[in-house]
């Protein structure tokens, strides 16, 4: 039976093909010599392979590397799509074979960490530098046989993290256990250290890339047929699972993955928002080609409106374009998290003027759309009048509500009744209750695998929920709602296995890291065939994994096909309509390829904002005050923020909650909230609670002379919800 892991999906930004070698491949070969060749590759052969080199590890890792390498050089269409591949076969024994055991360890440990090129790609985290070194070390004959290793190790260990759990993962091995299949074989100090040759060496070939496919197509010293392209590709993708891991959980120092000190960040920001938006297309891993930049087709971003302006690209200018697209497109986590964010806020603010409408955070352009929303009937409504709309959401949204009375209320909506429509829609819309979105253990969303939810009246909703989140994002406001870490990955285009199920379905995430280690014999001792059992309102039926899987047995020698089949089902298949339906509606509004810069943890932070503590002197420096006499100087203002210093995480949270119904802080401080946080006076009725107008981020607050006063007003104000106020 085929693996299932197909690492050509499992990241959507390597640069380059990473299927491999099919068994069919040899099919135009003369038919005497075809049995000989697949010998090659055979289970058989690299057993007998790995037993003669355990008796003479020391002389033969480094020419047995070099083997298995070559046959894991990848291959291009039509090749890969062959359901059985050699790269399947190499990879699965070497990783789970008891005579492999202990194998990427020892490469680590007895050849990479010490070797010539591990020092040197430890030490090229200078721009000059990395340059110099990685050209020299992808050529000189004396880095031969280290390659092989190198690239070999992370091919393996990229491919073990597919079936690694969280748990699996921080469990990392010490030196003097064992590998098998449930642990880490490497510390947790090993991956740093690896990590950051990774990160030298795949930066740099980013950084040096000129766009040229000639130069990217140049073979490495010791690889056989691996191109520089190949070899990025495979650490691009290694990079990434173990990015996402930390981000989960950080176990890096601080700044580790950075690179900062190699390029200058300004200049970097200049030129990625001048040209990143206009050029890729949505499913492109790559930068342009020279030929389409020399042609001219980059619009001028400085030309808000009317037709583009060619440009034409010099050698030198496209030089310093496709190294940062190419970084932002498969590394961006070298680039801080706030640079990143600055770009997509240019994005937006470069698409926005692209579509002749001026700036997108003020609201007085003429273009708009309006929708007349009844509160008794918001969500029902706001479907009504903005579904429709489409990629037109992009434009302002002029919101007029009535009230339960059937009164229309006063007031111009200048971007504030829109924040609260899209406010109160949320609430509405993420209600699990809804039966359109269930939630974790941890009360983060996904969506609903029922029946129910994949009908089309519901996928229409899941394509209208989708709109109006890509809308708050296009607008930096934040929604009050967390979602599940591998629903956030498929926004990106990353598919999800074993150590993102642990969140949806623990029980069945136990279940199979215990089938994973099982020591006895699987076939006999459970049972099991490749079938899953899926439940819809109390109906359970048998849905097989694979044609005709009702007949497979689950064996030792399959049951990680098994694994990741069935996390696959259950975090990609069963929920695949409502996130086509989702995503089609969110990428009407925002490019895709401008969230590729995040990973899903840090796409979190850019829907719902940061989990961090809220900054009292940061809010107070960014907080803007009306109908106070000494505006910050006033007594009563004073107290406030004396009673802000004393409260609680939680507390201060709620407080900012209430405000701008939010309770977590913009992603760049609060100088980013729009409009500002602002207190104006409430009149000197200090029986009063405060009240808030979260559609415009104001807090009313009454004239307390009591400091005491105010503070015990305010806490019952913020925990009870006393809510919006007209006045």
């Amino acid at each position: 039976m085929s693996d299932p892991i197909n690492t050509s999906s499992s990241s959507s930004s390597s640069s380059s093909s990473s299927s491999s070698r099919p068994q069919g491949f040899v099919l135009g070969v003369d038919p005497r010599i075809r049995p000989s060749l697949t010998y090659l590759w055979s289970r058989e052969h690299l057993l007998a392979l790995l037993s003669l080199s355990t008796r003479y590890s020391a002389s033969t890792r480094p020419a047995l590397c070099g083997f298995f390498v070559e046959l894991l050089v990848p291959l291009p269409p039509p090749h890969h799509t062959a359901t059985i591949t050699v790269r399947d076969t190499v990879l699965n024994t070497l990783l789970y074979s008891p005579l492999s055991a202990g194998l990427l360890r020892e490469l680590f440990r007895g050849y990479i960490r010490s070797s010539e090129l591990g020092r040197t790609l430890l030490s090229a985290t200078k721009r000059e530098k990395s340059a110099v070194v990685l050209a020299a070390a992808l050529k000189e004959d004396r880095y031969r046989d280290e390659w092989p290793v190198l690239v070999l190790a992370v091919e393996m260990y990229a491919r073990s993290l597919l079936t690694m759990g969280d748990d699996e993962f921080y469990a990392s091995a010490s030196s003097s256990s064992s590998s098998n299949a449930g642990r880490n074989p490497l510390t947790l100090d090993e991956i740093v250290t690896l990590s950051a040759m990774i990160r030298n060496a795949t930066f740099a070939l980013y950084w040096q890339d000129e766009g040229t496919t000639a130069k990217r197509q140049q073979n490495v010293v010791g690889m056989g047929g691996w191109s520089i392209e190949d070899v990025r590709g495979v650490m691009t993708r290694f990079l990434q699972q173990v990015h996402a891991r930390d981000s989960r959980r950080r176990f890096t120092p601080e700044g580790h993955w950075h690179m900062t000190s190699a390029f200058d960040l300004r200049s970097f920001v200049e030129t990625a928002v001048s040209v990143f938006p206009f050029f890729l297309p949505s499913d492109s891993l790559e930068p342009p080609p020279p030929a389409l930049l020399r042609r001219g087709l980059a619009r001028d971003t400085n030309n808000s409106r009317g037709p583009a302006r060619t440009s034409t690209y010099s050698k030198r200018q496209l030089a310093l374009i496709s190294p940062r697209l190419g970084v932002l497109r498969n590394i961006p986590f070298v680039v801080p998290f706030e640079t990143r964010v600055a770009i997509f806020r240019q994005f937006v603010a470069n698409d926005f003027r692209k579509l002749g409408l001026g700036d997108a955070t003020s609201y007085n352009a003429r273009s708009r759309h309006r929708a007349v929303v009844r509160r008794t009937n918001l969500a029902e409504d706001a479907y009504a009048h903005l579904n429709g709309l489409g990629s037109e959401l992009k434009k302002r949204i002029e919101i007029v509500f009535i009230d339960e009375h059937g009164m229309e209320e006063s007031g111009i909506d200048g971007g504030g009744l829109f924040k609260e429509l899209l406010t109160s829609l949320s609430k509405e819309v993420f209600d699990t209750n809804r039966g359109l979105w269930l939630a974790t253990s941890e009360q983060e969303l996904y969506p609903n695998p029922h029946g129910y939810a994949k009908e089309s009246n519901q996928l229409s909703w899941f394509k209208f929920i989708g709109r109006i989140l890509g809308k708050a994002l296009y607008q930096g406001i934040l929604v009050n709602v967390k979602f599940a870490d591998f629903f956030l990955a498929k926004w990106l285009g990353r598919q999800s296995y074993l150590d993102d199920l642990a969140s949806l379905d623990p029980e069945l995430y136990n279940g199979l890291l215990k089938l994973k280690t099982y020591p006895g014999n699987v076939e006999e001792d459970l049972s099991l065939n490749f079938t899953i059992t899926e439940e819809d309102f109390g109906v359970s039926r048998s849905v097989d994994l694979v044609p005709g899987g009702s007949e497979i047995a689950v064996t030792n020698d399959n049951r990680m096909q098994y694994i990741v089949l069935v996390s696959n089902y259950r975090l990609n298949v069963q929920i695949a309509p409502q996130c086509r339906a989702f995503y089609s509606g969110l990428f009407e509004i925002i490019n895709p390829r401008w969230l590729r810069m995040f990973n899903q943890s840090e796409l979190a932070i850019l829907v719902g904002g940061t989990e961090e503590a809220i900054d009292v002197e940061d809010l107070r420096r960014n907080t803007v005050y009306s109908g106070w006499s000494a505006e910050e100087n006033t007594p009563t203002i004073r107290y406030f923020w004396d009673a802000v210093s004393s409260l609680s995480k939680e507390e201060r949270a709620k407080l900012v909650r209430f405000v701008t119904a939010c309770e977590r802080p913009p992603l760049l401080g609060f100088s980013q909230l729009n409009p500002l946080f602002a207190i104006r006076n409430a009149g000197t009725d200090e029986s009063r609670l405060p009240t808030s107008a979260t559609c415009v981020n104001l807090l009313k607050l009454p004239e307390y002379t009591n400091p005491e006063n105010l503070r015990q007003k305010l806490l019952y104000a913020i925990n009870s919800g006393a809510g919006f106020d007209l006045s």
